[in-house]
């Protein structure tokens, strides 16, 4: 029989201090014991909690006790530095106390067989008064290991102290009990590791709960390491405990029937029957078992942060939608991120439909449709951003955080991207450390790559969901030089096909298109949709145009009647060609509206584009499910090595999706390198690779870190201060908790010193760090801190007041645009002496152009990508551009790096000005540079960019030059011109779309 004893003391009366969910602990551990059935239960509550009454419960289990009884004794209170438990009626001089002798005599004298003692109470733990860690305080402790280890003496005997010697014990409201009993009652109902045991061992028990409060004592800038004392024979286990009727009366916020499949089982969880209506219908399958699993044993619409592993198609992006819905419907607002601007417009696109009439939907990205200024004031439930544009905003501006309460993160396995890692992990950091907050928002992140994640989960203080399940079963297969198909089946099992396909010998070509043309050929004709994977621009192209010519599809006519007819690049050409054939292309010299067509027709399996040549980009969730993929190819262009398993299997994931296939399949084409048995035993049969951390590795740049920090820090931050912060991130955790070392102090002091040699920092007379107007404007956009010093540099040959061409030439001196590439003929002469001329004639000046190489660059790189920016931010057309571009090279296509280099000096545009400004240098025209940012992004002349300011992306780059070919430049010119003229320049639909719009942004003159 289970006898238990559980006392808790909030009600101390003064001058003890208080507590806040001692009393919470006692309730809770009891009631669910009680609610298990065949238990004796006591509770010694506040008031009742007396020293007599502690006596009189303890003399009341020698009597009642059996020998094959389990008797359980807790306290949650405080303690004094005598080794004795504070009752509620001890006295101002801590006298009429219970001291742990006497509690060890009684203990001795209870015959049951096994008992447990829980402390909750610091007594191995440091002592002295009550300290506060908002939200978080410490119970007074003291410290007698001696004396635990005498009160567990004898067989049988176990004692559970919060903490370890020296160390406090801590509660937080965030959990409303001590970090100890939060995380035991936890691990006792299921929750993480336990979720399918029915009784779970006592020492994994204490093993899962010491890890989880290492880890959240850590959050809150504390160390607390709980201790067990004594030992029971054998491997003595408890039963997974589930809240009844006791545990519902005493926590009715807590307790609700677990969900079901069925929609209407979320009603308890305060999700609206409107919002119930909309899944419904939408999903009348109902909650799949990964969901539940996320509800019921992970706590996902409790609050609990949680780490999500699950393939693609198994449900997890419902799960962070579940979250943010629910977290929306009870005024709270939920934030998710995602790695690309395109996964952001899709979400964004997907959620206004399915919620725009009941939740207000935001997206930031760093294009002008932006909704920042929503985001600062609130005026949200859902904002959806890209990773940077988030991190910049919370650097800039953390009050914004105070108001989230949920952050979803999708794509999480970017954690381990080697370029854009260290910034995740940093907005992760401030995150996790619940910075300028008072507490952490619960984190949902979502992947469907991850291999081990070495402890990602515990960083986050989230459990980990994983499952290999995939509702929509997928068939892995290579298929060699041969023709021969290897296939591992969805059951694990392993088939081989000599003679899947034949080899097409009259194709012509070598490599790969002797297999992927008959393979396709065959897909299609079993009535599947198919996306082929090529590593390079190059590759698709390519491939596209192999594919069309030979498979002899009818033309896609729907996309080609949907594609803009206006400032086309040579790749708008092939893909019209492509089309004529039936296949799409879909890479990056691609407009942003041609690629968005591509997606949205071939996601409706009624239309006549049957396949798909892709690059890896689209298999970074975007919704583009197929029946079939096929990958070309494991390597990355130019020499960067072969695909990680994670990218693999983002790729095949595309194959199959729930509700649209009732299966996928996969095809590698293992033509090249790696050979057959490699690509099979890496690829199709490996684990994606485990997360790593990028914060710490040589390629990341500390100085930048540091400042980020700083900035987020806001005011005169001290040194310690900047080093908790830093030691939060995952990289340090990683290393601390292997029993490393913490943050390089050597090597701060070293990045702090150049930081203020930069003029970045200020060290106050008290040697307080105070960010400096020009740090801040590194810090705020996101700007390594090398490109900010080369920027500086680069001014000294700089005209005192500069135009919007010297400041798009400055930008090129960064070490952002340094990472973009646009192909060069370096050893061309006439390449060398072209870029100079090209931008003295777009207003440059020469003493900016003869110094591009500050800082190390290619100059002559660098004055094509100015010169390319310029000429993007012109009216030229598309493919003239493209030929200028390309003069001195092979090929024509060049728009996707043109876009690029334009698109990445507007991200770093505003810093540049900001450095300039800092600097003491003016501009030519503050309305030309205000609109300058609208220029580079859509690819326009000044002349227009009044409109543009204004309409943004809802008109194409050719369709703007067409109203600036007429003359109408401004919405004024929109709005004046009859509406029959205005049908004639534009689309009639666009027409009437964009008078609507300028009449909505109340953009009208006169009587218009």
């Amino acid at each position: 029989m289970f006898r238990g004893l559980f006392i808790g003391i909030d009600r101390y009366a003064a001058p003890i201090t208080r507590l806040s969910c001692a009393r919470a602990d006692a309730v809770a551990l009891g009631c669910l014991f009680e609610d298990a059935g065949g238990a004796e239960v006591t509770f010694l509550l506040d008031a009742d909690a007396t020293a007599d009454g502690i006596r009189t419960a303890l003399e009341r289990i020698k009597s009642d006790a059996a020998d094959d009884d389990l008797v359980m004794v807790t306290f949650s209170g405080h303690g004094t530095e005598d080794h004795q438990l504070v009752p509620v009626d001890a006295g101002p001089d801590l006298d009429n106390c219970v001291g742990l002798g006497e509690l060890a005599k009684h203990l001795d004298e209870i015959a049951a067989s096994q008992l447990i003692v829980v402390l909750d109470c610091c007594f191995s733990g440091g002592f002295g008064g009550a300290r506060v860690f908002a939200p978080a305080s410490a119970r007074s402790p003291v410290e007698d290991r001696g004396t635990l280890v005498e009160l567990a003496r004898g067989d049988g005997r176990v004692v559970l102290a919060a903490s370890g010697a020296g160390e406090p014990a801590l509660e937080t409201m965030r959990f409303g009990h001590g970090l100890f009993s939060h995380h035991l009652l936890e691990a006792l109902q299921g929750f993480g590791q336990f979720e399918t045991a029915e009784r779970i061992p006592l020492y994994d028990l204490l093993g899962h709960v010491t890890t989880a409060v290492v880890d959240s004592a850590r959050l809150l800038g504390c160390v607390q390491t709980p201790s067990l004392y004594g030992s029971i024979d054998g491997a003595p286990t408890l039963p997974r405990l589930s809240p009844g009727p006791s545990y519902a009366r005493a926590f009715p916020q807590r307790v609700r029937p677990p969900a079901t499949s069925e929609w209407g089982s979320l009603v308890p969880y305060g999700i609206g029957v409107d919002v119930l209506d909309r899944w419904k219908s939408a999903m009348p399958a109902g909650l799949n078992e990964l969901q539940l699993h996320a509800i019921n044993e992970h706590g996902l619409l409790e609050g609990k942060s949680l780490v999500v592993v699950a393939p693609t198609s198994s449900g997890k992006t419902m799960i962070g939608e579940l979250a943010a819905v629910r977290e929306a419907g009870l005024g709270g607002r939920a934030v998710v991120l995602l790695p690309l601007r395109a996964l952001v417009n899709d979400k964004y696109a997907y959620l206004t439909d399915l919620y725009g009439d009941h939740l207000e939907v935001v997206r930031a990205t760093g294009e002008h449709s932006d909704q920042v200024g929503s985001i600062y004031q609130g005026q949200y439930d859902v904002a959806l951003l890209t990773y940077e544009k988030f991190l910049n905003i919370v650097t800039a501006d953390p009050w914004v955080l105070r108001g989230i309460s949920l952050v979803v993160v999708d794509e999480a396995q970017n954690i381990s991207d080697s370029t854009r890692g260290a910034n995740l992990e940093l907005l992760l950091t401030l995150l996790r450390s619940g910075h300028a907050r008072g507490g952490a928002p619960q984190i949902v992140a979502l992947s469907a790559v991850i291999g081990g994640t070495n402890g990602l989960e515990r960083w986050l203080d989230a459990s980990l969901l994983r499952t290999d399940t995939r509702p929509v079963p997928l068939r892995e297969s290579m298929i060699d030089g041969t023709g021969t198909a290897t296939h591992l089946m969805p059951d694990g099992s392993i088939a081989e096909d000599p003679d899947f396909v034949i080899p097409d010998r009259w194709v012509g070509g070598q490599g790969s298109k002797q297999l992927v043309v008959p393979l396709v050929r065959r897909l299609v004709g079993e009535g599947k949709k198919v996306i082929v994977f090529r590593s390079t621009k190059g590759e698709a192209i390519g491939t596209a145009t192999y594919l069309a010519a030979a498979l002899g599809l009818p033309p896609a006519r729907s996309a080609l009647d949907a594609l803009p007819d206006r400032d086309l690049s040579t790749s708008s050409a092939t893909l019209r060609a492509a089309l004529n054939g039936g296949v799409g292309v879909h890479n990056a010299d691609l407009a942003a509206e041609e690629r968005s067509i591509i997606e949205t027709l071939f996601r409706d399996p009624k239309s006549d584009i049957a396949v798909v040549v892709a690059t890896t980009t689209l298999a970074m969730g975007v919704n583009t499910p197929a029946e079939a993929v096929v990958i070309a190819g494991l390597t990355h262009p130019a020499g960067s090595g072969d695909y990680s398993v994670a990218e693999y299997k983002n790729m095949v994931g595309r194959a199959g999706r729930l509700g649209i296939t009732e299966a996928g399949e996969s095809y590698v084409v293992a033509t090249g390198q790696p050979r057959p048995s490699a690509a099979w035993n890496r690829y199709i049969t490996g684990d994606p690779e485990r997360v790593m951390s990028h914060f710490l590795d040589a390629t990341t740049d500390p100085q930048t870190l540091i400042l980020r920090c700083l900035v987020a820090m806001h005011g005169s931050v001290r040194a310690d201060e900047l080093i908790d912060l830093l030691e939060n991130s995952f990289a340090v955790w990683q290393r601390m908790d292997a029993g490393g070392n913490g943050w390089d102090r050597s090597a701060l002091g070293r990045d702090l010193d150049a930081l203020l040699d930069a003029d970045l920092l200020d060290r106050e007379p008290d040697g307080a760090l105070t960010v400096t107007e020009l740090g801040r404007f590194a810090g705020e956009s996101g700007l390594e801190v090398r490109s900010v010093t080369r920027v500086s540099s680069f001014l000294r040959f700089a005209p005192a007041i500069l135009s919007v061409a010297d400041l798009v030439a400055t930008a090129q001196v960064t070490v952002e645009l340094d990472g973009v590439h646009l192909p060069v003929a370096g050893r061309a002469r006439a390449e060398q002496a072209r870029w100079p001329m090209t931008l003295h004639r777009a207003g440059v000046a020469g003493s900016l152009v003869q110094r591009l190489h500050v800082g190390g660059g290619v100059v002559v790189a660098r004055q094509k990508k100015a010169a390319a920016a310029l000429l993007f931010a012109s009216a030229m057309p598309m493919d003239a551009i493209e030929r200028e571009i390309t003069r001195h090279l092979p090929g024509r296509a060049a728009s996707g790096p043109v876009r690029a280099v334009a698109g990445r000096t507007r991200d770093v545009l505003d810093a540049v000005i900001g450095i300039c400004r800092v600097r003491g240098f003016g501009v030519q025209d503050e309305r030309a540079v205000d609109l300058l940012a609208v220029r580079l992004e859509i690819g326009l002349p000044d002349a227009i960019a009044e409109l543009a300011g204004v309409v943004g992306r809802n008109l194409t780059r050719g369709e703007y030059l067409d109203l600036l070919a007429a003359g109408v430049v401004s919405p004024d010119g929109v709005m004046e011109l009859p509406e029959d003229r205005l049908a004639e320049i534009l689309p009639s639909a666009t027409a009437r779309a964009l008078r609507r719009l300028l009449h909505e942004r109340d953009v009208v003159v006169g009587d218009a």
